[in-house]
Parts: structure tokens; sequence; C-alpha cells
């Protein structure tokens, strides 16, 4: 049985032409997915998102989607001059864009054919987990498909010496180090995007999940963290630090709530990357407006429960996406801190990119009243017949290694469950 989405899905992959679907909050319809074709040179960055007083005309269905690595570079993406909007209260769906273009009635065709094609429409998504609703318990050392191959940058042995190190360092300079690895998942032939994120979303309730995919490229992505939203001027990011599983029971899993909100570990670690984030913002922002409303909140997604505080500032006039994104990037929650520092000493550790992992990805529309960016975790980069699975934790010298290779593991999971390779197990 198909859904709306995953029909529409399915008629976007038909031809050349780069597309994506991105989760967002929208002010008048609530959670959204919107869905379409792009073209062109990714100028985001140029887009101006700080109030003026006096915004430009909005051509609604309009804007930029992109996706940028940890280690910059080029971008995915381009401009869309249409996109079809699926409303996750009612299952509603119509095209917004621009009237005189082809697109727009090219996507009206599709969604037609979509209604047509789709034998059960539930919410617009296909058949997704609710965000906040635990996903079912998995199983250590579930099988991979047959002919996948799963091969991890650092083994454990490895990895828990780079764990190791980062802990001696941070005893030294009190701060957090955000250490990561990486999985190189083959496969016979080259992974369906579509259907990896129909697993991926299927597993995971995560409030900016989104697939954009460009040429042999494509970035999957089942991200709870909002990296930067910057709405009328005003913009808030949520920094996530401090993990804990989903527990099997209502009664376990509160229980495991409860040991994150109380957490003392847990709480430093969030607090020292906020801490940082305040000041990032403050360099956009006008003087004084930068504020924590809500630091150290439990939030619960599919597999996991996160620690998250909410930061908020008044962008100064005229400020652009661009400005925002070089003040904040990368993120303090994928770095730690003192974030230079942390910075080198993981690119000597890791011993590799992290590519699309660890950097973000959103929409932007026309005005540049309306930006949404995720960080990008919990996400495959899919070339061709390969899948690159990055997964890491922050580290403290409270840290504990075997935890902390638990917690990269419990990451890892989904994503890797959605590309066929299994679980990985927990030592």
């Amino acid at each position: 049985m198909k859904t709306l989405h995953s029909a529409l899905l399915k008629g976007l992959q038909v031809g050349d032409t780069p597309w994506f679907s991105i989760e967002l909050d929208d002010p008048v319809h609530g959670r959204i997915t919107r869905l379409g074709r792009f073209g062109g040179e990714p100028h985001h960055r140029g887009v101006v998102v700080g109030d003026s007083g006096e915004w430009p005309v909005e051509t609604p269905g309009a804007g930029w989607i992109f996706a940028e690595r940890y280690e910059g570079g080029a971008p995915l993406g381009g401009y869309a001059d249409a996109t079809i909007v699926l409303r996750h209260g009612d299952g509603d769906a119509w095209v917004e864009g621009e009237a005189s273009s082809r697109n727009t009635a090219a996507l009206e065709a599709l969604l037609s054919h979509a209604r047509d094609s789709a034998a059960e429409v539930l919410d617009g998504r296909p058949g997704v987990l609710e965000e906040g609703q635990p996903a079912a318990p998995p199983r250590d050392g579930d099988e991979a498909h047959a002919g996948l191959a799963v091969q991890w940058r650092h083994d454990d042995a490895s990895y828990l010496e780079r764990v190791g190190a980062c802990v001696a360092a941070v005893r030294e300079d009190g701060g957090v180090r955000c250490l990561t690895n990486m999985a190189t998942v083959t496969a016979p032939a080259p992974f369906d995007p579509a259907s990896v994120y129909t697993a991926l979303a299927r597993s995971s309730g995560a409030p900016r999940a989104a697939i954009i995919v460009e040429g042999d490229v494509a970035l999957v992505s089942a991200s709870p963290e909002t990296f930067i939203a910057c709405r009328a001027g005003i913009a808030e990011t949520e920094p996530m630090k401090g993990t804990r599983p989903r527990g099997a029971t209502p009664e376990a899993d509160e229980a495991l709530r409860e040991e994150l909100r109380s957490s003392e570990k847990e709480r430093q670690e969030n607090l020292a990357v906020t801490e940082r984030v305040v000041a990032e913002l403050e360099t956009v922002c006008v003087s004084g407006s930068v504020h924590v409303p809500r630091p150290c909140v439990v939030k619960s997604y599919g597999q996991v429960h996160q620690l998250v505080s909410e930061v908020r500032g008044h962008l100064r006039e005229r400020a652009t996406l661009g400005e925002v994104l070089d003040a904040m990037s990368p993120a303090a929650s994928m770095t730690g801190v003192p974030k230079e520092t942390a910075v080198r000493h993981l690119a000597e550790l890791e011993d590799g990119p992290r590519g699309l992992y660890s950097g973000c990805y959103g929409w932007v529309s026309v005005s540049g009243a309306d930006a949404q960016v995720a960080t990008a975790i919990r996400c495959a980069e899919l070339r061709g017949s390969t899948a690159l699975v990055g997964a890491g934790g922050g580290l403290t010298a409270a840290s504990r290694p075997d935890e902390e290779l638990a917690e990269v593991k419990l990451k890892a999971r989904a994503v890797l469950k959605a590309l066929g390779a299994g679980y990985p197990r927990v030592l």
C-alpha cells in the first residue's frame, strides 16, 4: 500500500532533474512536507534573513534547497520555483510556486497522478513514526541483507583508544569533544534514495527529515536537530547534546528520560556547547537580544531521548543566511568546545572527512522570511552503490568509553537498518 508521499517520491525520481523532500514547520499549516525539483547553482547564502523592516513580496512555494558539508566545499542544492506541499494534519496536498513556471504545471500533473496511484493516504507521509513515539526495540547484531558489507573507519578497539585520547584532552582544557566514526556500506547495486528515505522515516520520527538528490549523490536524513531557524528576523537554534535510548516499556522509557534529565554529566556537556552557540549567535544578532528561554529540556524521538537547549535572538538588519551559517558552522554540537581546538584535535583523530554528515541542510524562502536549517545527523550520504553513515557523541572528563561506544552504535542503528545493513552489535 503506497501513501501519497511515497508515490510522489517515485514520480520525482523519473528523469535526471535533481529533486528533494523536506519536513518543515509552517506558521499557517503546521507540520508540512515540501517536495519538488531544483536546478541551477545554490545561492541560498545570499538571501537576507535579518529584519529590514519591510520583507520582499513572498512567492509561496519558491525557494532554495541546500546541503553543506562539514568541511565546506561545493554544496548540494539549487533553486525551486515551485513545490508540492503535503500537510501532515489532514493529508491535504497542493502546489505552490511561480504561476508562469512550467515546473508548476508539471508538479500539478505529478500530484494528480500520485493521487490516482496512491492506494492509501494517511497524513501525507509514508507511514512514518510520529515524533516522540518510540520505535520497536532493535536487536543487537541483526543480519544484513545478502551482498551488503559494512566497514567502520575505526573498529571498536581503535575507537575506544580515540575516546581515551579525547577524555585526556578535555581533562586538561575543561572542554567537550564530539568524536565521530564513519561506516561505509557497499552494495551490489546502487542504493535507491527514495526507498532508503522511506525506511528511515518509518523507524525514526524526526522533525527535520529530508532527502536531497543531485546526480549520483544523495543526502537522506532523519535529523531531529534544528541548526538554525529564521522567521521574520528572529533566529532560533537548538543545540542537542545528551542521549539515552528509548525504553522497551513505558516504565523503562520514562526511567531513561528521567536519567537523562537528571544527569549532571549530560547537563554540563549541553550547557558548555550552548554557551558557545550563544556567543556565535551574538555576532549576527542585535546586542543583548540572544537568550536561552529553555535550557536542557528532554525531547523524545523514535530511537532516542535527547537533551536540548533552545537559544533565540533578533538578527541584525540585512544579515544574510551565509553570514549566519559562517558564524555558527560547523555546529558546536558536532565539534565540542573550545571549538577551534576541538576541530583540530578531531581532524587528527578521525583520519578522514565527515562529508555531508555533521554539516547542515535546509530550505530558505525567496524573501528570506523563512529559513529552516537542520544539523545533518542520523543520515546517510549515498553515492551509487556506496553509503556513508556517520555517528558520534560528546565526550567530557566524566565519559566512560564503553558507554560512548554504545552511543555511537545506537545512533547509527536506524540508518544502517534503513540501508538493509543490519544493526551494529553493542558489546
